[in-house]
């Protein structure tokens, strides 16, 4: 483990996940703090990943988006358990140009055209008939192409890593743990963990 560098590593454990058929291997679960110094955490699907960090999308209504304003500081955390696998990765995250490439192409087409619904996200709703008519007039109307163009409210972030952990248990309860972390000049270091 101590001679990959973690990027190297996630990427071996991600294309394990997807051999052992795990469902939905990008979806991660995100933590961010706001303005009342809560935490909070919910499910989003991983984009892009590469040595400069994991990128995923929000409404820029969203309070993901809210909260990054006031801390930009996040966590994410993949659990695989059918490879009894976790990764927790922690780092700042950085707002994207609009036209950079983005998870949203790489979503099922139903999810796709589910997002123009949410513009409003973490907001009250209103009338619940309401948004089922407009995801079925959004459906029809992509109904003949798989190209569907990202939404103008969508909004892209690298979450760029500090420290990343990977976690593999072991029928015996025991785990192997992996902690690589930046150092002062941006080098990762490496060391095994206690169980």
């Amino acid at each position: 483990m101590a001679g990959l560098s973690p990027t190297a590593l996630f990427t071996l454990w991600m294309e394990d996940a997807v051999q052992a058929g795990v469902a939905e291997p990008r979806v991660m679960s995100l933590a961010t703090v706001g303005r009342n110094n809560r935490p909070k955490v919910r499910v989003v699907t991983l984009g892009n990943f590469d040595d400069k960090g994991f990128v995923f999308e929000t409404s820029s209504g969203s309070q993901k988006a809210a909260d990054l304003e006031q801390n930009p500081f996040a966590a994410i955390s993949f659990y695989w358990g059918k490879l009894r696998r976790t990764v927790r990765i922690e780092g700042e995250a950085e707002k994207l140009p609009k036209d950079c490439e983005t998870a949203f192409e790489m979503l099922p087409k139903s999810h796709r055209i589910a997002i123009y619904t949410s513009e409003k996200q973490s907001h009250p709703t209103g009338d619940w008939e309401n948004v089922r008519e407009s995801y079925e007039r959004l459906k029809e109307k992509f109904s003949h192409t798989e190209k569907i163009p990202k939404p103008a409210f969508l909004r892209s972030y690298r979450v760029v890593p500090d420290s990343i952990q990977f976690m593999q248990d072991h029928a015996d309860d025991l785990a192997d743990r992996f902690l690589f972390r930046k150092d002062d000049e941006g080098h990762w270091t490496f060391e095994r963990l206690y169980p």
